[in-house]
């Protein structure tokens, strides 16, 4: 929705400098297609399927089990595939934030970096944080994460309910139907 949004915004803007409608949408939805998403589809999606491999590894020797539940919730991480076609749909890229509520290894916010924006991520669990920078560490280690995308990765160890969100562009809440109804409040 945010992608077409976009689209429709650039054809509005089209439209005020005396372009055809109809021509200003269909140039701005290009945009869309027509970019190297192609290319970052798929180098995001293999950096994405090497997290999940990692995470994999790290979770079954901290926690002996790769989804996890606790008195803060469960963590069942996302799927590369979903998250690839996810971030596709959400057009996120330079400037923009992406805030993860309960954001459990991170894999999002390593996704927002990979992207161009920052990824901020709140995870309350004291067996699941370690996991997310331990993880952050693995992925620089392989070259899969640079410094300068690591700069734009911010995780803090708190509820998520307690944080100002204000600044996100967009809002990850791949958790539990409990909090999702106390975010919406």
């Amino acid at each position: 929705l945010r992608a077409r949004d976009g689209a429709l915004r650039r054809a509005q803007d089209g439209s005020k400098r005396g372009e055809r409608p109809s021509t200003s949408l269909r140039t701005a939805l290009s945009g869309i297609e027509g970019r190297s998403r192609t290319t970052d589809r798929e180098t995001i999606l293999r950096k994405l399927s090497r997290t999940a491999e990692l995470s994999r590894e790290i979770s079954l020797e901290r926690l002996g089990s790769v989804i996890h539940r606790d008195e803060y919730g469960v963590f069942a991480p996302a799927v590369p595939v979903d998250m690839a076609l996810i971030l596709d749909g959400l057009d996120l890229g330079p400037g923009e934030v992406l805030t993860d509520l309960g954001s459990g290894d991170s894999r999002w916010l390593f996704a927002a970096a990979w992207r161009g924006a920052r990824g901020v991520g709140y995870e309350q669990s004291p067996r699941i944080h370690p996991i997310a920078l331990e993880l952050e560490k693995a992925l620089a280690g392989e070259g899969l994460l640079t410094q300068e995308e690591r700069f734009r990765i911010t995780l803090y160890h708190q509820n998520a309910l307690t944080a100002d969100l204000s600044p996100s562009d967009v809002i990850v809440n791949y958790v539990s139907p409990g909090l999702s109804e106390a975010t919406a409040e």
